[in-house]
């Protein structure tokens, strides 16, 4: 079962990576005639499609360290920013923002998950809140 999960993340994001290559570069054509066009704002959609691309990337390559994936997508998508002008697209930083935020996104959300895990784990007394720190030390100069 661990295969066929693995595989199939695998086979997914080189499926999404694909349709992002061809959509950030085929071009846009008629306003209104795209299936994309039920996101209004250009921005959302590159955030959304970063934001899945790193999600299934981290299902996809277990193995493969945090930084090296997200510096992997990064360069992709800087990588198209920056071919986009030869496919008669414009190029745009805020584009590559927008991106960049997708990516940094699915490891906020992993690093505020384990930190609420840790807390909620966390023994009475073992975590000691800004309150009670205020509240002992009035306590010691007494």
């Amino acid at each position: 079962m661990h295969s066929f999960i693995l595989w199939s993340a695998r086979l997914l994001f080189i499926l999404l990576l694909a349709a992002l290559i061809w959509l950030s570069l085929a071009g846009q054509g008629e306003p209104g005639s795209g299936w994309l066009d039920f996101i209004i704002w250009d921005k959302a959609k590159h955030f959304l499609a970063y934001l899945a691309l790193c999600a299934v990337g981290m299902v996809a390559f277990p193995r493969m360290p945090l930084p090296v994936l997200f510096l992997a997508l990064l360069a992709q998508s800087a990588i198209i920013e920056a071919a986009q002008p030869y496919f008669g697209r414009s190029r745009d930083i805020a584009d590559l923002m927008a991106n960049l935020a997708g990516l940094l996104t699915v490891p906020a959300c992993l690093i505020a998950g384990e930190m609420r895990s840790r807390l909620t784990r966390a023994r009475e007394g073992d975590l000691i809140l800004p309150a009670e720190l205020v509240s002992r030390s009035m306590m010691d100069r007494k």
